[in-house]
């Protein structure tokens, strides 16, 4: 009998250690397939995923709040870090996330596509180690895109304009060294219009006239305190007529100048001391399909809307982190009846939606 019990036992031994092994083996198997699914999950997931954006609906007329886009969700660099420009198309909304040094793409949904660039300099102290090849930037500022989907970043501390490919490939940049120091530019704002690329110039306070291809073609604006003078340019925007609006962060002004370069309407005027201001700091522009103006004033916090004549339609906004309020917003651009703005100091993108029959009600009150 204590034999047979023996052999119970020790049959009974083996079976636990197999069942042991077993699920040893399973428990493996399982933390494999976890590592698995975690690289899946990090290689083709993480970063091409469905970005970080917040949706909702708020209005003050004749704006209504869409949504807000905060960054890619990528793992590596998941947030937008001061973004100072922005542009939309019928399908893309582009971000120039400059403190990031990259440009990021997302469908009209707020869904990241892909971004491209990263840190490279062009221009340095002496003795610094230049690193910059085509692709990379330095302190990306403005950004547009042309109607064949080409997108132009004005890489402001490297003195060029980058052009990419819709798939944000590099095509060329430009000016180039040898084009004369007419074409040279300290590149900020920039708008594509038609068959020209307006870029304003920082330092010859001017905006220069490439066409798409990157040739100079001539300049706009002189510099100067009188009225409509460019003294600190900071955006530029093309609208109805071929009439060029441009602000200016020192004359605090929107100057709209005709195609000729004459000066058609101001709004706006230097101040000095505690002076009532009309701008804070006006500090980008854009024009919508009606052809209405929009100011993104950084200083006021707010967006003041303009009709072609100049005369002050709306002002939208306040300073805070919630829907239609700003933090020292930078960039806007215009599609359609679509704004897209840079709210910099919130780290964010704002999408609205322009109620184009309230601008029109309020308008006719003004004739």
């Amino acid at each position: 009998m204590a034999e047979k019990k023996e052999i119970v036992e020790e049959k009974n031994k083996k079976e636990r250690r197999r069942i042991i092994r077993i699920l040893e083996v399973i428990l493996s198997l399982l933390l494999l397939l976890l590592i698995y699914l975690l690289y899946l999950y990090y290689q083709f997931l993480v970063g091409k995923g469905p970005g970080i954006a917040e949706k909702g609906r708020a209005e003050v007329k004749p704006l209504i709040y869409m949504m807000s886009i905060y960054g890619t969700g990528g793992r590596d660099t998941p947030l937008f870090n001061r973004p100072n420009g922005v542009a939309l198309d019928g399908e893309r909304i582009y971000v120039a996330d400059t403190g990031n040094n990259r440009v990021c793409v997302f469908d009209r949904e707020g869904r990241f596509l892909f971004s491209f660039g990263g840190l490279g300099v062009a221009k340095g102290k002496v003795g610094e180690s230049l690193s910059w090849r085509p692709g990379k930037f330095h302190y990306p500022y403005g950004i547009d895109v042309s109607d064949e989907g080409n997108i132009y970043v004005a890489d402001t501390l490297n003195w060029r304009v980058q052009v990419f490919n819709k798939k944000g490939k590099p095509l060329f940049w430009f000016p180039q060294a040898d084009e004369g120091e007419q074409a040279q530019v300290y590149p900020l704002g920039i708008d594509v219009y038609r068959n020209r690329v307006y870029v304003v110039d920082g330092y010859k306070k001017r905006v220069a006239v490439f066409s798409l291809e990157g040739k100079y073609l001539f300049s706009l604006g002189e510099k100067g305190e009188l009225a409509g003078m460019l003294r600190g340019p900071l955006s530029v925007a093309v609208g109805k007529d071929d009439v060029v609006y441009i602000t200016g962060k020192l004359n605090l002004d929107l100057a709209a100048y005709q195609p000729i370069g004459k000066i058609f309407w101001v709004r706006g005027r230097p101040v000095k001391n505690n002076e009532d201001r009309f701008f804070g700091l006006p500090a980008g522009v854009a024009v919508d399909g009606k052809g209405y103006i929009y100011v993104v004033d950084a200083f006021s916090f707010d967006i003041k809307i303009f009709n072609p004549r100049g005369e002050l339609l709306a002002t939208v906004g306040k300073r805070g982190e919630d829907a239609l309020e700003f933090n020292f917003a930078r960039g806007i651009k215009a599609y359609k009846n679509m704004l897209a703005v840079a709210d910099m100091e919130n780290d964010r993108i704002q999408i609205f939606k322009v109620d184009w029959e309230e601008l029109k009600k309020i308008e006719e009150k003004f004739k």
